[in-house]
């Protein structure tokens, strides 16, 4: 099963993103344009253990996203 999430990049208005049956999504976005990258390897998954133990929970899935300026905007 997929699940739809909102998300908010300095706005009230949300824009949406389908989370993958796995439950694993991650972006990074531009503050100042608000491109959106999709990341085809997430990383995460090698935290998430520690994260878990720390917590005391089995995690289903994430939701990760990241802000930097993109190349255009940091000219």
């Amino acid at each position: 099963m997929s699940i739809i999430r909102p998300t908010y990049v300095e706005s009230q208005t949300p824009s949406y993103v389908l989370m993958p049956a796995d439950g694993h999504h991650a972006h990074i976005i531009c503050p100042k344009c608000h491109r959106v990258q999709e990341v085809e390897e997430c990383e995460l998954h090698e935290v998430l253990p520690l994260l878990e133990k720390r917590y005391g929970r089995k995690f289903s899935g994430h939701l990760l996203e990241c802000y930097g300026l993109c190349d255009e905007c940091s000219q």
